[in-house]
């Protein structure tokens, strides 16, 4: 394993194998540039910490595991298989664009856009949380693909909607909520049905400019 302890300017991994993190003392490592894993697989210990990147973070590799712990980047490309954090810790986009070509386990994460991030990439993510910080932009995928999420959707600063489609998504069951200090505009709307009634429910202000699509016996609160 390696053990991360204050700032480190770059940092690469040709690993063939897995290599095991501790970010020591527990608390914070930062990485002042880019951050790659080229191959292999790499995972952060389970201690509560928070792992912050300036740059790119680039996963070519096998798996990133975040586990228990906060994962802050300026700009995220996935290549392989990225586990996103677990618990209520946060991945942050806090510069560029989220550009995502393999697969993205959101876990039960909140992924927080603090810059101005566009979704890019050949493979559609499904995001469990949503929040756009202050000061922050988000534009969502363009033409058919939808902005897929499976919990809620917290905007407070700018949610750029173009004509696409915001989807809830029903692999999570529980009550899914749109709030936030700014006002939400979507284009098109999607909700699918799960076991809470609502299925969504409206705590901000909300505008609509085209389609509203309800699944079967899914249920949005707007009030």
């Amino acid at each position: 394993g390696v053990e991360f302890q204050g700032s480190i300017n770059d940092f690469v991994s040709n690993s063939t194998g897995t290599i095991t993190a501790t970010l020591s003392p527990a608390g914070t490592a930062t990485i002042d540039n880019d951050f790659t894993i080229a191959s292999g697989s790499f995972t952060l210990t389970t201690a509560t910490s928070n792992l912050t990147i300036l740059g790119l973070l680039t996963h070519s590799g096998t798996t990133f595991t975040s586990n228990n712990n906060a994962v802050s980047v300026g700009t995220f490309l996935n290549n392989g298989t990225f586990n996103a954090p677990s618990s209520s810790n946060t991945l942050t986009i806090t510069a560029g664009n989220f550009t995502n070509n393999g697969t993205f386990n959101a876990s039960t994460s909140t992924t927080v856009f603090a810059g101005s991030t566009s979704i890019l990439g050949s493979t559609n993510p499904t995001f469990r949380n949503i929040t756009i910080a202050v000061g922050g932009d988000l534009t969502p995928p363009s033409g058919v693909t939808p902005l897929e999420l499976a919990g809620d959707f917290t905007n407070n600063g700018v949610f750029n909607q173009g004509t696409g489609t915001v989807t809830f998504r029903n692999t999570v069951n529980g009550l899914k909520t749109i709030a936030g200090t700014q006002p939400t505009r979507f284009y098109n709307l999607n909700i699918e049905n799960n076991t809470s009634n609502p299925d969504v429910s409206v705590a901000g202000t909300v505008n609509l400019a085209n389609v509203l699509t309800l699944s079967s016996n899914a249920i949005l609160d707007a009030d």
